[in-house]
């Protein structure tokens, strides 16, 4: 059987995709901006850089069906390859549990993955964070929603709260729930259906509670206390960090995105029609901060979002790359909402990073999954 193996030169990057993407590439040879990107980033290293789905393993052979974009030709073309050296997933699916024995067959072969977990869990993430002293003070108010009467309890606390999936992106399930005195509840959420928002008014808990429950059907939920962020013209804001390591393993945060809202939105991502800038222009063009506020603030934020990224490697191991989102509040004080370890990458394009900086953030994975498999095959080296 002709495997591709790599060369003594080479590495093996596996990069893990959905099924639908795959089509995508092979059959209509399209591919979207992130792949586009990664494609040309690896012209730079030579890798033997391949691209596959669940559907594309052969568990018992241990073969993989991938493909790879022939640079001679243009085209994405089809290959079998043995099992990568290392993972790169850019996908939550390595983490289903009907992709568990694909998940376990790579631990059993000692493939490294770049990232240790591609999806997270909020509540267990804000749990462990609770134990951390540098992060606690960063998190907002979150319990559990397993029962009407949990978020009657958080009302004691908070009048506005957000109820969102404990897995879950893009803004799915997300209600944005608020207390009214003498005039009920109101809530409104982003409809993955109509695409369009959605504002109700209730008079009482249990209309509200009904309501929550068809919308969220099922799904395990939390809730968490609104952050009193900075807002532009009544908008939500809020901002996304693109964090990474580089080839030699040091954490660099890659560039900062402010996101200001649609108009009574309760999310901020592009779906939602949400605006992407990025920071430095942002916080002195809409913020009138002078230049040496701006770099303060910058420093503060970077210190942050480093801080808050080894606390989550402290819980599930090394992250080659994260996306974070936060928000700051009037008083400067900065709010942990959520990570995410297979970003789009999108807002760089969207918000027009310079070109430096795109082709170092997809530059960069490949080379730190280099950086680990040698280190990794270093240590294998010293302990025999």
């Amino acid at each position: 059987m002709d495997l591709l193996k790599p060369k003594k030169t080479q590495l093996n990057i596996g990069v893990y995709i959905s099924n639908k993407v795959i089509n995508n590439l092979y059959k209509n040879q399209k591919a979207k901006f992130s792949i586009k990107e990664l494609v040309s980033a690896n012209k730079r290293l030579n890798t033997n850089l391949f691209f596959f789905s669940r559907k594309d393993v052969d568990l018992r052979q241990k073969i993989i069906n991938g493909i790879y974009y022939n640079y001679q030709s243009q085209k994405w073309e089809r290959r079998k390859y043995s099992y990568p050296d290392v993972l790169y997933s850019r996908t939550r699916e390595i983490n289903n549990n009907r992709n568990s024995k694909l998940r376990k067959s790579f631990i059993k072969e000692g493939i490294t993955f770049l990232n240790s977990r591609s999806a997270f869990d909020k509540w267990n993430v804000h749990k462990a964070l609770l134990k951390d002293s540098r992060a606690i003070h960063h998190l907002p108010l979150t319990r559990l929603y397993n029962h009407p009467r949990d978020l009657k309890k958080m009302f004691i606390f908070s009048r506005s709260v957000y109820i969102k999936p404990r897995v879950g992106r893009l803004g799915h399930s997300i209600i944005h729930v608020k207390a009214v005195p003498r005039k009920g509840y109101e809530y409104k959420y982003f409809s993955k259906k109509t695409k369009k928002l959605v504002f109700r008014r209730v008079r009482t808990f249990r209309k509200l509670a009904i309501d929550i429950a068809r919308i969220l059907k099922g799904k395990k939920v939390l809730m968490q206390s609104a952050i009193d962020s900075i807002k532009i013209d009544d908008k939500i804001v809020d901002m996304r960090a693109e964090i990474q390591r580089t080839s030699n393993g040091e954490l660099q945060v890659m560039d900062l995105f402010s996101r200001i809202g649609a108009k009574n939105s309760p999310i901020t991502n592009l779906p939602s029609g949400a605006k992407f800038f990025r920071f430095d222009p942002f916080i002195r063009s809409y913020l009138k901060y002078s230049e040496h506020e701006a770099t303060l603030l910058k420093q503060k934020i970077e210190l942050f979002l480093k801080k808050m990224h080894e606390s989550i490697e402290g819980i599930y191991g090394p992250l080659g790359e994260t996306a974070i989102d936060f928000a700051i509040d009037s008083k400067q004080h900065l709010w942990f909402i959520e990570c995410n370890s297979t970003s789009t990458k999108l807002a760089y394009s969207v918000a027009k990073s310079p070109k430096q900086i795109v082709s170092k953030a997809f530059l960069n994975p490949l080379e730190y999954c280099i950086y680990l498999y040698e280190n990794s095959s270093n240590k294998m080296m010293r302990s025999m």
